[in-house]
């Protein structure tokens, strides 16, 4: 987490909060909305930035407001006729990740973030100014920078899971019952995403939708309420009943299954549960290393199962994957 330098800037004529983060610097408007006060950068991630804020028309409480940025790459380019278009990219990602927020509210999912708002504003990071050749340069056009979408979600208390697994000394409930801590997680998992997976009924046709993206930096837990938060959904892709696929193909390596790194790949089958289940089986896998304990054979076989380079070996939905966690002590 890092707080950050506010400062009356003259172009905007109003309050920006600047960041030095993971070696860049980040400045966004210190209030959204004349609302939504910004206090720290949390993390960043590829999806984007979260950020934590007060929300001043409400007792002050604690929040949190997710947005996109751009990469070095593209903003150190003087004069870069693509910025537009790569603004307009991100932020038709982040409306998916609201319908997504959305759906999952309809559908009463716990262990996701509640969306309190969504609104657009400027975006003082990719206007600069910027370093270039021992020069200093803004990008002058609006559309770069004038409407980028902020969503503000309810305030979730955490660390990644990759970071809480792989601290120097493991956290007692890990190393206590190592089989019911990452069984307990799974279970989790499944029944967040078993909720996504079911199809609903939207403008007369059926939708599902397969999270894709799943890893642990994806996975925020609050190690005192040992809660557990499921953060991005830039990634999700939604599957209609009749095979149209919105969004398919977005995966990390090092968790995606083979048939999402086939080339070209083929999405209209590869984007399905079975993709899901072996993301999760990745994930646990990842995280028990990481803590370096032992877990029984029982648990370690249904991860082996969910892990198989075949989709037709795995489990092939979420139910039959919980009905055997069920059975793990």
């Amino acid at each position: 987490m890092s707080n950050g330098r506010v400062y009356s800037d003259n172009f905007f004529q109003r309050k920006i909060i600047e960041f030095h983060f993971k070696g860049r610097v980040w400045r966004f408007p210190h209030v959204l909305a004349e609302r939504f006060e910004i206090k720290s950068i949390l993390t960043v991630s590829g999806f984007g930035v979260l950020l934590t804020a007060q929300d001043r028309k409400i007792f002050n409480r604690r929040v949190l407001v997710k947005t996109g940025f751009l990469e070095d790459k593209d903003l150190l380019v003087r004069n870069n006729a693509a910025l537009p278009d790569l603004v307009a990219k991100v932020n038709v990602r982040y409306g998916m990740e609201r319908n997504l927020l959305l759906h999952g509210q309809m559908r009463k999912i716990s262990g996701i973030p509640i969306l309190i708002d969504w609104l657009k504003d400027i975006n003082p990071t990719i206007r600069g100014p910027h370093q270039a050749q021992g020069q200093e340069f803004y990008h002058e056009d609006p559309a770069c920078w004038q409407e980028m979408v902020y969503l503000v979600l309810s305030f979730f208390d955490g660390v990644q899971l990759d970071e809480f697994c792989g601290r120097k000394l493991t956290p007692h409930q890990i190393t206590n019952k190592p089989t019911e801590y990452f069984s307990f997680v799974a279970r989790y998992l499944v029944k967040t995403l078993q909720a996504f997976h079911r199809e609903t009924k939207q403008d007369n046709k059926q939708l599902h939708f397969i999270y894709q993206d799943l890893k642990p930096a994806n996975i925020m837990i609050s190690p005192k309420e040992k809660r557990y938060c499921l953060i991005d959904f830039g990634g999700v892709a939604a599957r209609s009943s009749d095979d149209r696929i919105l969004n398919g193909g977005v995966f990390t390596e090092e968790f995606a299954p083979p048939e999402a790194k086939a080339v070209p790949l083929n999405q209209e089958k590869a984007v399905a549960p079975t993709w899901d289940i072996y993301t999760i089986g990745m994930t646990l896998k990842h995280c028990i290393k990481l803590s370096k304990v032992k877990v029984s054979k029982t648990l370690t076989d249904i991860l082996d199962k969910c892990t198989e380079d075949k989709p037709k070996d795995r489990f092939q939905t979420l139910d039959e994957l919980w009905k055997d966690l069920s059975k793990v002590k």
